[in-house]
């Protein structure tokens, strides 16, 4: 029985040791109800607005970077959910299939005279936008908002 007493009479001293003047002793149960009162959940900033993903194609893209402000330009594409405006002519995607370094998209296209299929390969680097069609690659550069 006293070899049992001397550990719990130890363990007491070096728990008292472990305090310093200021330190209170409290229970178990006031030590959770603190630490819960203390440690809030994250929650996330309000934010205006949708926001769009970091690799989003969603936005408008431009061959030329100089003439992103330029709507009128050859080189124009925006792009928003499904529809792909281009210079003179607007696309529906009607299919897409992701691969490891690409996603491969099926277009129904159309301008004031005819209507067309395209399949197209879309890349997306930090400010980039590549579109690969019949092995011809344009590089886009995403346009950032004015």
């Amino acid at each position: 029985m006293r070899s049992a007493i001397l550990p719990m009479g130890l363990a007491a001293i070096f728990g008292l040791a472990a305090c310093t003047e200021g330190d209170q002793l409290i229970t178990k149960t006031e030590a959770d109800l603190r630490a819960s009162e203390t440690v809030a959940p994250a929650e996330p900033a309000p934010v205006a607005g949708p926001v769009e993903a970091a690799n989003s194609l969603n936005g408008v893209f431009n061959l030329q970077a100089s003439r992103c402000g330029d709507a009128a330009s050859e080189g124009h594409l925006e792009i928003s959910g499904t529809k792909f405006n281009f210079h003179g002519s607007s696309c529906t995607a009607t299919g897409s299939n992701s691969e490891a370094s690409f996603t491969e998209v099926s277009l129904a296209c159309s301008d004031e005279n005819r209507e067309w299929s395209r399949q197209v390969q879309l890349r997306m680097s930090p400010g980039r936008l590549q579109l690969t069609e019949d092995r011809v690659t344009l590089g886009y550069y995403r346009c950032t908002a004015p």
